[in-house]
């Protein structure tokens, strides 16, 4: 079955330090096809257990279950009748570095998915890491 759609990333190709904001960008283009809903899954090198972060529906979005504050702190600010799927991410913490993967679910193809990193700069260098609050850290085994 062949496809005559693409999916583009738009990412800042930057890492995202402690406190700054970040945009995850999905777009949806060449395609005549109904998009049903976007789903926002996201893997971060803390907790290697993939989690659904979003869903995006034709006319409602709502962010899942609350994850280390991650539900005060993402936004939808794409657009669904356009196909953009973009989340908007407030105050990055160490927590969210790792992978998130967003996923377009058309009416006929069904689902569309690409991936877009997240970098935090203190997880590189993990000598740098303070862990307080009763937080697990096992920052020495993390490797680049």
């Amino acid at each position: 079955k062949s496809r005559n759609m693409s999916l583009i990333i738009k990412r800042d190709d930057k890492n995202v330090s402690e406190g700054e904001n970040a945009t995850l960008s999905c777009i949806l283009t060449d395609t005549n096809e109904e998009l049903m809903q976007v789903i926002w899954y996201r893997r971060t090198i803390m907790r290697q257990s993939v989690e659904h972060i979003y869903t995006i529906f034709q006319k409602s979005h709502f962010a899942n279950d609350d994850v280390n504050g991650l539900k005060e702190r993402l936004t939808f600010t794409g657009n669904v009748a356009e196909g953009i799927a973009s989340l908007y991410l407030t105050n990055v913490t160490l927590f969210d570095d790792g992978v998130y993967t967003c996923t377009f679910i058309l009416d006929h193809s069904g689902p569309v998915s690409s991936t877009i990193k997240l970098d935090h700069p203190t997880l590189r260098n993990p000598q740098n890491v303070s862990c307080r609050l009763n937080v697990e850290c096992e920052c020495e085994q993390i490797k680049k």
